[in-house]
């Protein structure tokens, strides 16, 4: 993906519709060196779902000596919404754990065909798309609905949309590699001796704060999982306390 364009000026003055000058401005826009070949892909991709790469509706990322074409969901929509056999599902429908953590999204989509309307829908599951931005950390639902979409859209329009992905769907490829993130240190030992404490009569919490922290010795919580041990903790003797009081 280093090549520079290669087809001399004499022998060609545009490619898919697009004027030298246009796609000087185009690989400028990108931001990185595109070969013949990755061009000729992109640009035909751009006159296909008639999204402006100038205007930055559609772009091209490399990853791993690969081009990845990529848009928003907004971009998505819009070329649904071009075949004329589009129209919006029902909400999507968020899945949770026990704990009340965020598992995936079921997103739904229609698209008319065989002279009836079809509803299509596709799960995204959060561990597998978690970009852990402030995106992410801000607004979860928000963001695994838009990737459940995009899936959706995809599915549900192959010959429009293989091929092409959301910035969303991408994020979680941006992270560093886990072993170049720093290890958080477990609790102090006197922190673990308050907490073990404070469970003290309570073996069926401390299995369940096991899993909510995923360790197989609660003196091997991090630091930035003590707050959600707490709230987890307080909920569940109150719910004790409730149980006995209506019994």
């Amino acid at each position: 993906m280093s090549k520079e364009l290669t087809i001399p000026d004499h022998q060609i003055r545009e490619i898919n519709g697009y004027s030298l000058d246009e796609i000087d401005t185009i690989k400028s826009v990108m931001g990185f060196n595109m070969s013949d070949v990755d061009l000729r892909v992109f640009l035909h991709v751009c006159r296909h779902t008639k999204l402006d790469p100038m205007c930055r509706q559609i772009f091209a990322i490399p990853r791993g000596g690969k081009m990845t074409i990529q848009t928003s969901i907004d971009g998505f929509r819009l070329i649904a919404d071009r075949t004329g056999c589009y129209a919006p599902g029902r909400p999507t429908e968020f899945h949770y754990s026990a704990d009340g953590f965020l598992v995936s999204a079921t997103a739904y989509v229609k698209k008319f065909a065989g002279g009836m309307w079809h509803e299509i829908g596709e799960q995204a599951n959060f561990a597998e798309y978690n970009g852990h931005n402030n995106f992410w950390k801000k607004m979860p639902t928000v963001m695994i609905a838009k990737v459940a979409e995009a899936r959706a859209l995809r599915r549900a329009f192959p010959a429009d949309l293989s091929g092409i992905y959301t910035e969303d769907e991408m994020d979680q490829s941006k992270i560093a590699p886990r072993m170049e993130i720093p290890t958080e240190p477990s609790i102090s030992q006197d922190e673990w001796e308050k907490l073990d404490a404070y469970l003290n009569g309570y073996e069926d919490l401390r299995k369940s704060l096991k899993k909510l922290c995923k360790v197989d010795d609660l003196r091997n919580i991090k630091p930035s999982q003590k707050e959600a041990v707490k709230g987890y903790a307080k909920a569940y003797m109150r719910k004790q306390k409730d149980t006995k009081e209506n019994a």
